[in-house]
């Protein structure tokens, strides 16, 4: 008598169970930003209506919460069983972790989830950073910072020469607000050998079918950075040297003329002589 009983049991708590299943549709979902889309949830209860049972929360990212959409949601269906939540004017921070919550006799179900993931015809902007420690003793490590698109939207990778690395990615925040946006770090490991073998590493993003590259500045060889300034220094002295010897030689000049214009200047003495009465008679013989 006890095991029919807890047979009956068992299969009522079965059908119960999965008459409550929470099915959510589709799984993922591409868009444009400023585009619309719709995530469906259908209720397999009997007991559950969309209007009053029913809600969506999106994953944040960043905190790993589940936080209330910023959208609502509306019921298609006569036998209120299919929720679904409609998303106007999307952005890049609309893109996410999507899923819809209903809650029976303080039993609280969740859908499989949605995830959406948003492009934007934004050019991504790449900046290239060296590693911390710059002293390559063994490795040098690179890194490129994609910004402007979410992380989901590209592929990043490196060429040196003929070769391509792939490194290693990770996703991070631009500070710890709401308003926070999400970027990519790129990374990159190569050898001593690898780093001075070629001329250039380009890090690489694919972006919508198209590549957007940049070029790292190369490894300076010890010494370098001193001989650079060697270099700077020795040319601001020879420019103060010759504006030196110009200051001088004008100074000479502008002396010399002032001298002779004096000289011109001056009244012209004139020497007197006794003429003889005997050459006067000479002229007029």
């Amino acid at each position: 008598m006890c095991f029919w009983l807890l047979l009956c049991f068992c299969s009522s708590a079965l059908h119960m169970t999965l008459s409550s299943i929470v099915t959510q549709s589709p799984g993922l979902i591409h868009a444009l930003v400023g585009n619309t889309i719709e995530i469906k949830c259908t209720l397999e209860t009997i007991v559950n209506y969309c209007h009053s049972t029913v809600s969506w929360y999106k994953v944040n990212l960043r905190t790993y919460e589940l936080t209330p959409t910023r959208f609502g949601s509306s019921i298609v269906n006569s036998d209120d069983k299919t929720c679904t939540l409609t998303m106007t004017n999307l952005t890049l921070k609309d893109s996410g972790l999507y899923y819809c919550m209903s809650t029976h006799n303080s039993m609280t179900l969740m859908g499989n989830g949605t995830k959406v993931i948003l492009t934007d015809h934004s050019i991504p902007k790449l900046s290239n950073l060296y590693s911390p420690d710059e002293t390559y003793t063994s490795a040098v490590l690179l890194q490129c910072l994609v910004t402007k698109v979410v992380p989901s939207q590209v592929r990043v990778f490196w060429v040196m020469g003929q070769k391509q690395h792939t490194g290693w990615t990770e996703s991070a925040w631009t500070n710890d607000t709401d308003s926070a946006t999400e970027f990519t770090r790129a990374h990159v490991s190569l050898t001593l050998e690898e780093w001075t073998q070629d001329n250039e590493i380009k890090c690489i993003v694919e972006h919508v079918g198209k590549n957007i590259s940049k070029t790292l500045i190369k490894w300076e060889p010890p010494g370098s950075k001193q001989t650079c300034l060697l270099l700077v220094f020795g040319g601001y002295g020879v420019a103060v040297l010759s504006m030196v010897v110009n200051v001088i030689i004008s100074v000479s000049l502008y002396r010399g003329s002032q001298e002779k214009m004096s000289v011109a200047n001056s009244p012209t003495k004139v020497n007197t002589h006794t003429v003889s009465r005997e050459s006067i008679c000479k002229v007029f013989l």
